[in-house]
C-alpha cells in the first residue's frame, strides 16, 4: 500500500505545482489582500483596493494598481494601469481646478483630433473625471482625474470592464483620520 501512494505522489505533486505555476499572476493580489487586508493609507487618506488589484511601489504620496492576468496563458489580458497620487502644496478651488482640468483635457483631445473624452460623476466636491476611448479599440479606456482641489491626481489605462473598480477606488477614498 506504502509504494502505491508513494507512485501516485509525484506525478501528482507536478500536476499541482504546473497548475499553480500557471494561475500565479492571480495569485499575487490572492497573497497581498491576504497579508494586508483591503485597504491602504497614503497620504492621509484611506484607499480600498479591489480584490483582484494589488498596489505597487506604495509611498507616502503615491501608489501605483496593477491588475495581472489569471493565468500566464492570458497574455496579459485585462491587465490595467492605475494610479493615485497626491500633489502636496495646491492651492486652488475646487470649482475653478475642476474647470480647468477638464478644459485642458476636450483641448488636449479636440487638438489631436480625437473623440471628445467626456466627463464622469463623482461625489461632489472631490473633483472631476474624463474618459477617453478611441473608435478603433473601443475595449480600451483612459481616465484621468483631478481630486480635492487639484491637490491629487488619478489616472487609469485598461479594459473597459475594469474601469468601474477604478472608479471605485476614486468614489471610496476617504479621510484616514479615525
Amino acid at each position: 500500500m506504502p509504494k502505491l501512494r508513494l507512485k501516485w505522489a509525484l506525478p501528482l505533486g507536478l500536476v499541482l505545482m504546473l497548475l499553480a505555476g500557471c494561475f500565479s499572476p492571480a495569485l499575487t493580489p490572492f497573497l497581498w489582500h491576504l497579508r494586508h487586508g483591503d485597504v491602504i493609507e497614503l497620504g492621509g487618506k484611506r484607499i480600498t483596493v479591489p480584490k483582484d488589484w494589488y498596489p505597487e511601489d506604495v509611498e507616502y504620496y503615491d501608489v501605483r494598481f496593477s491588475k495581472p492576468p489569471l493565468t500566464v496563458f492570458s497574455g496579459g489580458k485585462r491587465r490595467v494601469f492605475a494610479y493615485l497620487s497626491a500633489l502636496p502644496g495646491r492651492t486652488v478651488s475646487t470649482q475653478e481646478a475642476n474647470q480647468r482640468f477638464e478644459t485642458t483635457w476636450r483641448a488636449v483631445f479636440a487638438a489631436a483630433g480625437d473623440e471628445t473624452p467626456s466627463k464622469i460623476a463623482i461625489e461632489e466636491g472631490n473633483g472631476v473625471c474624463m474618459e477617453h476611448s478611441r473608435r478603433q479599440n473601443p475595449d480600451q479606456v483612459v481616465i484621468s482625474c483631478s481630486l480635492f482641489s487639484a491637490a491629487w491626481g488619478a489616472g487609469f489605462s485598461g479594459d473597459v470592464r475594469e474601469a468601474s473598480k477604478f472608479l471605485s477606488i476614486i468614489r471610496g477614498i476617504r479621510s484616514a483620520e479615525r
